[in-house]
């Protein structure tokens, strides 16, 4: 590892923010996602988690499920979240993997939040990445203020509830990466961000109806102006989805415990 890598990290460590120059000077480079990974993984190790907030419901319930699992409950809990089935833990496949890696096979629950800050930057970053210009030269700053922007209001505020900011990069990624670069496993990075955040089905259907059916402009702004005037819920869709899991994993999204 280079020497200016190497204090780049102790930077990072030192004083996460104040490696922000160094995030900047690396827009449009290959080391853009390296720092901004390791930025958000940071971030997440000095989480805190003050109690009633989405990281500490998080925390707990990790602590109170997980403590005592086995390899064999956790793959078989694995198998009834990724397939909607009845008998499910209340909870997403991203959170359930997250809470038996920090707790039962890290074994310090509070890591839990530097591992998502590390998925979370680095989709992130990826996401970004497909939007920025390659520079050689001197730095646009209006592009240069988006990247902070989004880095602290989209990013770093994300890890607190850890699955809906994720959910929504890993969409993002897919729907960017299908349109610019035509890529072929754009498909699999939208049902990643279902099992991210179930709530995110109901974003993912016209991404991927647009996807397969090339709509006009104009119907896509009549169904903008009819979203104005015509709203729908979780409750009034689970009637029309299939009777076994899935149903009910509508009428749970609206607890608190899995909105979180």
């Amino acid at each position: 590892m280079k020497t200016s890598v190497k204090s780049a990290l102790v930077l990072f460590v030192v004083s996460p923010l104040s490696a922000l120059p160094l995030i900047v000077s690396s827009i449009g480079k290959k080391e853009f996602v390296f720092y901004i990974s390791f930025f958000t993984a940071v971030i997440g190790l000095f989480y805190t988690y003050p109690v009633s907030s989405d990281g500490h419901t998080h925390l707990q319930h990790a602590m109170n499920d997980y403590e005592s699992m086995s390899f064999t409950s956790f793959l078989s809990e694995s198998f009834k979240i990724l397939f909607f089935l009845d008998g499910a833990m209340k909870t997403d496949l991203y959170i359930h993997v997250l809470s038996f890696i920090s707790v039962v096979v890290i074994g310090i629950p509070v890591l839990m939040h530097t591992i998502a800050g590390l998925v979370l930057g680095w989709i992130s970053a990826k996401t970004l990445s497909l939007l920025m210009p390659r520079y050689k030269g001197k730095l646009d700053m209006s592009i240069v203020l988006v990247t902070i922007f989004i880095l602290l209001s989209h990013v770093v505020f994300n890890l607190n509830a850890i699955r809906m900011g994720t959910a929504v990069w890993f969409l993002s990624y897919g729907f960017i990466s299908k349109f610019r670069l035509q890529n072929k496993s754009w498909f699999l990075w939208i049902i990643l961000s279902v099992q991210i955040h179930f709530s995110i089905f109901f974003l993912a259907l016209p991404v991927i109806l647009f996807s397969f059916v090339q709509l006009r402009a104009s119907w896509l702004f009549i169904f903008w102006l009819l979203s104005f005037v015509i709203h729908l819920n979780l409750a009034s869709l689970s009637g029309y989805l299939p009777g076994f899991h899935c149903r009910s994993r509508c009428v749970k999204f609206y607890s608190f415990d899995y909105a979180t």
